[in-house]
């Protein structure tokens, strides 16, 4: 029983990620189709636009047969913290006999051998890098620099547009992951064509960023071409948020916080830019805009917020990573007509597999109940903003939330 695996974040899911699913199905032949999703809170650095059960039940409409949680860690972490606690989960799974992402290359050669380089850093990468930080250029853009230096003419070109595009980016830290933990999954690349931070809707397939952009809009109705039929009625049911949302306890936790550079991502000059400009803004992306620069991106200066406001801390990432990154596997839906796998999964897994909450004191040791509660705190707050910015009466919570089964 052959399976395939696939980390996303469905934020919200378009039909790019049906056609990714189908392709999946096409090119490996996998008889199921196991998904590693991002909870209430994405890479980008900010909440999901809908919340992790509506986004589940989204993917399992679509063709998906079961969907786990990435634990908040990793789901709000740089493109290198994301991918390895992803594949570490998707490893843990002990099922998974292909990793598939999307990627603007079909190279898979070439993403290889850059994986390959970032992994054992070659004397001559590690003096180019360390020169062009030298000179004040940001660790990312070095990177690449030193990076490109590494290739033949004829090569470079093609290494440059896999190095200057995000998916390419996570598809190498997937496959770094892969080699340098010996995990027995192949890579596979669904060929993607289409901007991740376009806002086009006259594509093909439309972006999330795109997508999200017309909810913010309320422009609902021009987005219906690019959400698959059988999930439109969950689509417009859905109740979406924002990070401005948040705003009020994003400012209480900068406020009252006794060391802005304890919490992941902040280092001590963006704690003194955060502090600085706090006072001058009220919104999230207003200090995101205030904060962000030439030597800072959007997404670094998000994931910086996020953790301060959701309490994550260097400290929190270094023990997890310490204990293999995972500690527990949260099963969030599947599909009825392959519960077999789920079987196989309980079986096979190396990670206690929590389905019910009730059951996870029984499950994990005091390590792996500290992560999960951690997380659950992330949802109540997620659950909290929700129910005040839609008056909502009964409070959703993962005691009390069952994890979706499709029929």
């Amino acid at each position: 029983m052959s399976t395939a695996a696939i980390i996303a974040e469905y934020n919200p899911f378009h039909t790019g990620h049906l056609y990714q699913i189908d392709k999946v199905r096409e090119i490996t032949e996998a008889e199921n189709v196991v998904i590693v999703m991002s909870g209430n809170y994405v890479q980008r650095g900010i909440p999901a636009v809908f919340d992790k059960y509506t986004r589940t039940h989204m993917a399992l409409s679509c063709g998906c047969d079961a969907v786990f949680e990435l634990p908040i860690f990793y789901s709000t972490g740089s493109a290198e913290y994301f991918a390895s606690g992803a594949v570490n989960l998707v490893a843990s799974l002990g099922c998974a006999d292909y990793l598939c992402f999307g990627c603007e290359t079909e190279n898979i050669d070439l993403i290889k051998d850059i994986a390959g380089i970032l992994i054992s850093e070659p004397f001559e990468y590690k003096n180019h890098l360390q020169d062009f930080l030298k000179s004040g250029m940001p660790f990312a853009k070095s990177r690449i620099k030193a990076l490109l230096t590494m290739f033949k003419n004829e090569e470079y070109d093609e290494v440059l547009r896999i190095l200057s595009s995000p998916n390419s980016i996570l598809a190498i830290e997937y496959v770094k992951a892969i080699l340098k933990n010996n995990y027995n999954i192949k890579p596979v690349i669904i060929r993607r064509d289409y901007g991740y931070h376009s806002d086009s809707l006259t594509e093909k397939f439309a972006s999330a960023s795109g997508i999200r952009k017309s909810i913010s809009t309320s422009s609902v109705d021009a987005i219906k071409d690019y959400i698959p039929e059988q999930i439109w009625d969950i689509f417009t049911s859905a109740l979406p948020v924002s990070e401005n949302d948040f705003s009020d306890f994003l400012f209480y936790k900068i406020l009252f916080a006794d060391s802005l550079e304890d919490y992941l991502d902040v280092n001590k000059f963006l704690a003194n830019s955060i502090n600085n400009n706090q006072k001058n803004c009220k919104t999230f992306n207003g200090l995101t805009s205030m904060i962000s620069g030439k030597h800072i991106t959007t997404g670094r200066c998000n994931r910086a917020l996020i953790h301060i406001m959701l309490d994550i801390t260097t400290a929190d990432i270094n023990s997890y990573i310490k204990n293999n990154y995972n500690r527990y596997i949260r099963m969030l839906g599947f599909r009825k007509s392959h519960s077999s796998l789920l079987s196989v999964i309980k079986q096979n897994s190396s990670l206690p597999v929590i389905s019910k909450m009730s059951d996870s004191g029984k499950l994990l040791d005091d390590t792996s109940l500290s992560m999960l509660k951690h997380n659950i705190r992330c949802d109540d707050l997620y659950n909290f903003v929700l129910s005040q910015k839609y008056n909502l009466n009964n409070l959703k919570n993962e005691y009390t939330t069952g994890m979706i089964v499709y029929d």
